[in-house]
């Protein structure tokens, strides 16, 4: 089959037009838009001082409610929560060994595993993923802190979707 210029410009002209239109899609799973992403990215810390041990994160969104605490539920599906341990001028202590006490899970022997790993250190902060969807309360709490609850309203790209919001709230204590 012989086609004419004028078939071969439009042809040309459809496909490039299919290409503009897939750059701007408004799918979010468009290779354009880049890996999905949570709705909320949240950072704790405190002032002054540590994250207190006791800190609860409590998430309502429109799916349903989850809490975490450190050291608590890790079958969260929405609110993925990681504490940061360190000394608080930045420094991270190591977070590698596992409740055994060996390093990484990987079975070597670091000595006996009811000896104890030592202090981890203080929390130094907490960063939690919120893959909501949409809006959000987020409250956190913490024995002698002032709690803070927050309304977070989710942001739309008409290209990509949702936009990744950065919130950051920090626990303020209350004198004894």
């Amino acid at each position: 089959m012989d086609m004419s210029n004028s078939q071969i410009v439009a042809v040309l002209g459809i496909s490039a037009a299919m290409a503009l239109a897939s750059c701007t899609s408004s799918t979010p799973d468009d290779p354009a838009c880049g890996p999905p992403h949570p709705t909320f990215h949240l950072e704790i810390d405190a002032q002054p001082g540590s994250v207190p041990e006791d800190v609860t994160i409590t998430l309502v969104y429109g799916g349903g409610e989850e809490t975490f605490r450190v050291g608590g539920n890790k079958s969260l599906k929405v609110l993925l929560c990681e504490a940061r341990r360190g000394d608080l001028d930045g420094g991270l202590v190591d977070e590698s060994r596992n409740e055994s006490g060996n390093e990484s899970g990987d079975g070597s022997d670091d000595g006996p595993a009811d000896e104890p790993m030592g202090d981890p250190g203080p929390i130094s902060s907490v960063y939690c993923d919120l893959w909501t969807n949409g809006a959000a309360t987020v409250s956190v709490s913490a024995e002698r802190y002032l709690g803070d609850s927050r309304h977070l309203e989710a942001e739309l790209d008409p290209e990509c979707g949702l936009i990744q919001m950065d919130v950051r709230i920090t626990l303020v204590s209350v004198p004894k």
